[in-house]
């Protein structure tokens, strides 16, 4: 597993979204006071109307996170990061930025912290060439210690 630093990062950041976006998405359809305002927009619309926009809408917006999770897990091992792979993914992960800073949801608790983590994962994508991958997880205590003791010695 020579990508897993940068993997497990990006896996993190996407699922960090998602579960934000899950817990916004839930109190969202649990409030009434957006099903009222639902309703001003949408004269004559029902319950039913508005949990059917709202899914829609929390699906929408875990398209990217999503696809950058999946596409990263099975592409890592044999192609790397390449130049394209930062440049799409940094411009579709950039635009979901976008888009999301776009709906000023303020009344949400979980806004600012998912705007915040798709900045994170935007400079994450944009640079994930320039993480490399620490030899200190894949050394045991032992081996740390050793390493150590030889130093102090020289």
């Amino acid at each position: 597993m020579k990508h897993r630093r940068k993997l497990l990062i990006i896996l993190s950041l996407c699922s960090a979204i998602i579960f934000l976006s899950a817990l916004e998405t839930l109190l969202f359809v649990k409030s009434e006071e957006s099903f009222v305002i639902y309703q001003k927009w949408m004269p004559g619309a029902n319950f039913k109307d508005f949990l059917n926009s709202a899914i829609l809408r929390f699906v929408f917006s875990l398209m990217t996170p999503v696809a950058l999770s999946l596409y990263s897990y099975f592409t890592f091992e044999k192609m790397g990061t390449p130049k394209l792979f930062r440049i799409v993914w940094g411009l579709m992960v950039f635009m979901a930025l976008a888009l999301k800073a776009l709906e000023r949801n303020f009344y949400s608790l979980f806004f600012d912290f998912i705007l915040i983590l798709y900045m994170i994962l935007f400079f994450v994508v944009i640079n994930v060439h320039r993480i490399e991958e620490s030899n200190f997880l894949r050394t045991s205590i032992r081996e740390r210690k050793k390493i150590k003791k030889k130093g102090e010695k020289s």
